[in-house]
């Protein structure tokens, strides 16, 4: 399951840097046929990841986040519930919550 989700978040990473390369080809292009294939390929992409996402996001919640209340171990509980906020809080500056709101 891990792996999965490891290999999940190599995708998304993976996808969203591929379509930012095509936007930024885009800003410098001017033919129209190019432009339409550019931005097609990054809507195909964004459709991909936000398909993927949805099953992913399902699996993080009701998987992954709930081994924490069914391992009978309560010390292994309290390792893993702080091993994943320690992941949740691993993530760049503009991931947080105050980048969010602001």
């Amino acid at each position: 399951m891990v792996d999965r989700l490891r290999a999940d978040h190599d995708f998304f990473m993976h996808e969203l840097a591929q379509a930012i390369g095509i936007l930024r080809d885009l800003s410098k292009a001017t033919n129209g046929q190019a432009i339409d294939k550019g931005a097609s390929a990054v809507r195909d992409a964004i459709l991909e990841i936000e398909r993927r996402l949805v099953i992913h996001n399902e699996l993080e919640e009701n998987t992954i986040y709930r081994w924490t209340t069914t391992i009978p171990d309560e010390r292994e509980q309290t390792d893993l519930a702080n091993r994943i906020n320690a992941e949740l809080a691993n993530r760049p500056e503009r991931f947080s919550l105050n980048a969010w709101t602001a």
